[in-house]
């Protein structure tokens, strides 16, 4: 029973935005239940997209929440992508429009009145570019402003935005009401509905070390798993890491060296000749075991560097997407 308590202390949760921006609380909580709640809309549960109640209406997430690509976050955020062979880059534009899409599904996955559509191209051809004042968008997705002081600690930010209304509608059918002691009667109360938002990563900082993004999850997922065997954390992940490198190409290093030492140590004679016999010696090495031993000493350099680093290092753009479209309700400056 100690035990479950001193567990039960150190653990944490979210808190929403009527929370935090506006001093809702339990008595409120308490209050609209028993349907006599007389507060501020802000102080109730909010930021919550409505469900219309006729099909062909499109308000909230009837017809599905419009989103739209910033032409502009790919430029921001391609050339902090760590992922490349050679400087040759592995992930372009369309990787991460195929990131955001499934982020999206992730969650209309999950809930059979949720879901997402795509109007860039739609913009684009009704205002010949996308921008943000496009009738069709409800959720726009683009980058951060490289000046904003957030930027040194969060990756990404999700911003609802929220209107009052007395006509909203839950997705179990119900409407909010409350109790009018005039009226002696329940009558619609009203809610903070979100009917637009941004979602924004970050790119470039102003006056401070860029951040860098990483696009295949599961792949890093691998090497996160790392991090929960017992008695492991992330810098010992990374210093095990840094070692195994370490010793593959000493290994490598050093066999190569003897070899050739043990070699240059029978030569005689003039230079010419030590120089031709020498070459003779090495024409005799198995061409096998001397490719092995270049492919140690070069590839878990570049391994460590260009594709472990990165994992650790940097932040998963599918995952930090997927946290963002996430419910609005909750942690208004999403911290990745």
């Amino acid at each position: 029973m100690a035990a479950a308590l001193i567990l039960l202390h150190a653990a944490t949760s979210f808190v929403t935005l009527s929370q935090t921006l506006y001093g809702a609380d339990l008595a409120s909580a308490r209050a609209l239940q028993h349907g006599n709640f007389t507060g501020a809309a802000t102080a109730t549960l909010g930021f919550l997209w409505t469900l219309p109640e006729l099909a062909t209406d499109t308000n909230g997430l009837g017809g599905g929440i419009a989103w739209a690509w910033d032409d502009a976050l790919c430029p921001a955020l391609t050339p902090l992508l760590k992922e490349d062979l050679f400087f040759a880059p592995l992930v372009e534009c369309h990787h991460l429009k195929a990131a955001m899409h499934r982020a999206f599904e992730s969650w209309a996955s999950n809930h059979r009145f949720i879901s997402f559509v795509d109007v860039s191209e739609e913009c684009r051809q009704r205002h010949g570019e996308v921008t943000e004042d496009c009738e069709l968008v409800e959720v726009w997705v683009t980058s951060r402003d490289k000046a904003d002081p957030a930027l040194f600690s969060e990756a990404a930010r999700a911003e609802p935005l929220g209107r009052t209304t007395s006509d909203f509608r839950y997705t179990s059918g119900a409407r909010p009401l409350r109790w009018s002691a005039a009226a002696q009667a329940l009558e619609p109360r009203a809610v903070v509905e979100t009917h637009r938002g941004t979602i924004s990563f970050t790119g470039e900082r102003a006056d401070a070390e860029p951040l860098c993004w990483y696009l295949d999850s599961t792949f890093c997922a691998n090497f996160h798993t790392l991090k929960s065997l017992p008695g492991m954390t992330p810098d010992g992940v990374r210093t095990y890491g840094l070692a195994i490198v370490g010793v593959l190409t000493a290994i490598s290093l050093l066999t190569t060296l003897t070899q050739l030492v043990s070699v240059c140590r029978t030569l005689k004679g003039p230079f010419a000749a030590r120089a031709a016999m020498l070459a003779d010696a090495l024409a005799k090495w198995s061409v096998c075991c001397t490719a092995l031993r270049f492919v140690l000493a070069i590839t878990p350099t570049l391994f460590y560097r260009q594709i472990f680093l990165p994992c650790f290092n940097c932040y998963d753009f599918e995952a930090s997407a997927i946290h963002e479209i996430g419910p609005p309700d909750f942690d208004r400056a999403s911290r990745l």
